[in-house]
């Protein structure tokens, strides 16, 4: 499926909020919406917004003045199966007489290695649970 983004920048925070809030309104209604503060001391904020339905482009240019941002550029995202990629791209490690790795590497280990075996689940949890703590 065929996914679509609206990326856009602005200089006030205010306006960046407020801009993520009025799209969240939008009809097709998107899927997620983003604010984040561009880290590069700029003090722009970047907001994007996905849609699974072609994005409205004249609501955009509404939203785009009422808000004072910078013009929304609309890009087509390709259907991607993301943990194939990944799964490709991650290679498990060897550490002295451990070998970690996931389910689908388990046949490239050596008999003589205590495997280390990770599975999605216990790594979400483990993020989760240092994102909580950082947040105190």
């Amino acid at each position: 499926m065929i996914t679509y983004s609206a990326i856009t920048k602005v200089n006030k925070r205010k306006h960046a909020e407020g801009l993520g809030l009025a799209l969240e309104k939008l009809d097709p209604a998107p899927s997620g919406v983003g604010v984040f503060e561009l880290e590069d001391g700029s003090g722009e904020w970047e907001v994007g917004a996905y849609f699974i339905e072609k994005p409205d482009e004249i609501s955009l240019l509404l939203l785009e003045n009422a808000f004072d941002a910078g013009g929304f550029v609309i890009s087509k995202i390709p259907e991607t199966d993301w943990v194939a990629k990944v799964k490709r791209e991650l290679s498990p490690v060897e550490a002295g007489r451990f070998f970690v790795c996931g389910k689908h590497d388990l046949k490239k280990r050596q008999l003589t290695k205590l495997v280390c075996l990770l599975k999605l689940q216990w790594l979400l949890a483990l993020v989760t649970m240092e994102l909580q703590r950082a947040a105190y």
